[in-house]
């Protein structure tokens, strides 16, 4: 069930023209070097080995897809 905030919904029309669909931060991240895994998290690039090394709009579109569409967050490098 979606519970994106408001805030953040107005974050991702800012940045994509769309406050509710997944269209946008998922190509997004995957431009930006994110793959998808089977269990829908996100595994970040070589270099992003905490939070605080994604940018703002990539954290933005993480907890987007967490919240609105129950995506299961990251997955780093040192967690598999």
């Amino acid at each position: 069930m979606p519970q994106a905030t408001d805030e953040l919904r107005n974050e991702m029309e800012r940045l994509f023209s769309d406050p509710v669909s997944d269209r946008g931060p998922i190509a997004f991240l995957q431009k930006a070097g994110y793959r998808m895994t089977k269990g829908f998290e996100w595994r970040p690039p070589e270099g992003v080995n905490k939070w605080t090394d994604l940018t703002r709009d990539q954290q933005l579109c993480i907890a987007f897809l967490c919240d609105e569409w129950d995506f299961g967050g990251l997955k780093y490098n040192a967690d598999i």
